[in-house]
């Protein structure tokens, strides 16, 4: 039956390929925008879809896509709406999998949105797509820029072949090479572009939503810096010979840090004498929560320590 269905010319993805994923111990859902939606159909109607898709999303119009974030997005399609969009996917997955209790299986979230080949369109109009995945320790995006002349249905056939290696990549079944449909030379450089931010175990259960026990290594008595990356670096012992404190912490989401931001902190560490300490918050009652790569920057950028 495999054989049969690898030679079907409807398939966008070889269906050996499909039936890996299927067989991986990944449960996912999947919120596209439009383009590459065909994906959600491969991954279905060869049979055991249930396997692998938790649930399917196709938040089309600006409407249903600002109740889908819980937001208006900045831009409809960029780099940062994706990662929204499979942040979103992530949380909705968490909750399928609680209910129906998904042991040993990873859950993840994907995202696409995409800005394809459209009839009169506007001359210069940008074509892109951009394909994110969100998992308990991971933050991943993969964005591609299309230049040359092409139809609508072979933009989707690459915007669902990106989602399906996006899927492929985390589930470990081999990726489709793309060298045969995007071009690449001098005048039509095209060039899938990778963003990756992975965290540690702990940081991954605070985006669960984790209880943390006191029992547990990873809780410290007072607030301490803790590396995202290595459940057990803290901060280096001070003088006293024990790591320093943290005494005054301003909490946020941060999603964008503004320069009010920053004379909020100075002026409360004038006020009381202390450094602060920006905390960012993964989780958010207005927002959904951060995601990693997010989060590695605001690392960069929210680093002051006024005194």
């Amino acid at each position: 039956m495999v054989d049969k269905l690898a030679t079907d010319k409807y398939s966008v993805v070889p269906v050996e390929l499909i039936f890996q994923i299927h067989k991986s111990p990944c449960k996912v859902v999947l919120a596209i925008t439009g383009g590459g939606a065909e994906i959600i159909g491969e991954l279905l109607r060869h049979g055991s879809g249930s396997a692998t898709v938790l649930d399917a999303v196709v938040p089309y119009s600006t409407d249903s896509m600002d109740r889908f974030l819980g937001r208006k997005p900045e831009k409809y399609c960029s780099e940062k709406t994706a990662r929204l969009m499979a942040m979103v996917a992530y949380q909705r997955a968490l909750e399928l999998s609680k209910a129906n209790e998904f042991a040993g299986q990873e859950i993840i979230g994907i995202g696409a949105t995409c800005k394809l080949k459209a009839e009169n369109e506007r001359e210069g109009r940008k074509h892109e797509i951009h394909v994110a995945i969100q998992a308990a320790c991971k933050t991943g995006v993969s964005s591609l820029e299309l230049t040359a002349d092409r139809t609508r249905e072979e933009e989707e056939k690459i915007a669902a072949l990106l989602v399906f290696n996006v899927l492929a990549r985390h589930c470990v079944v081999s990726e489709i090479d793309l060298s045969d449909v995007i071009e690449t030379g001098e005048e039509k450089n095209e060039e899938v572009i990778e963003k990756y931010e992975f965290v540690s175990r702990p940081v991954g259960d605070l985006l669960k939503q984790r209880k943390i026990s006191q029992d547990n290594n990873y809780e410290t008595l007072s607030m301490a810096r803790i590396n995202l990356k290595e459940p057990e670096a803290f901060e280096e012992p001070g003088e006293s010979g024990e790591p320093e404190k943290i005494r005054l912490v301003f909490p946020g989401s941060f999603d964008p840090c503004h320069r009010n931001h920053v004379l909020m902190a100075r002026l409360a560490s004038e006020k009381l004498g202390e450094p602060v300490h920006f905390e960012i918050s993964l989780t958010n009652v207005d927002k959904p929560p951060i995601d990693f790569i997010t989060t590695g920057a605001q690392r960069v950028t929210n680093t002051p320590s006024f005194r």
